[in-house]
């Protein structure tokens, strides 16, 4: 009898501790210090179907954050505040052997098609709010 109870008091306790965990995964707060931002990428008036963009915090505080541009359009989560936004788009612009070995394969050459003024020296700037941000970016090959 002893036995039997020690038995249903254990199995109780390992049910209340499976329900607990499962409570407290459902009960995961969002992290209040990040905004969730989304736009199109256009160059030239066309969306590229790659790229990639870059969020990093003008007061360096927070984390940077970035993600893939494919067809013109992103998502990502990105630390509130205000940041300034890096977007590169590669091209091949052409191609050249990857050493000097005579059997050595053809590589590509990338280049960006933007200009610094998008990435390196960017001028772009975002205010990232709490909640959901749209932020589409309509930009100059030239």
């Amino acid at each position: 009898m002893i036995r039997r109870l020690v038995s249903r008091r254990l199995a109780l306790s390992m049910m209340g501790c499976v329900v607990l965990s499962l409570l407290m995964v459902g009960c995961k707060s969002k992290d209040d210090s990040m905004g969730s931002v989304h736009g199109i990428v256009r160059v030239d008036g066309n969306p590229p179907s790659k790229g990639s963009i870059i969020f990093a915090p003008r007061d360096g505080k927070a984390r940077t954050a970035g993600t893939k541009i494919e067809d013109g359009h992103y998502e990502a989560e990105v630390p509130i505040g205000t940041a300034k936004v890096a977007i590169r788009i590669p091209q091949k612009v052409g191609e050249r052997k990857a050493s000097n070995a005579p059997n050595s394969p053809m590589v590509p050459i990338i280049e960006d098609v933007l200009p610094p003024k998008y990435n390196e020296q960017t001028e772009l700037e975002v205010d990232v709010k709490p909640g959901s941000n749209e932020f589409s970016f309509d930009l100059s090959s030239k």
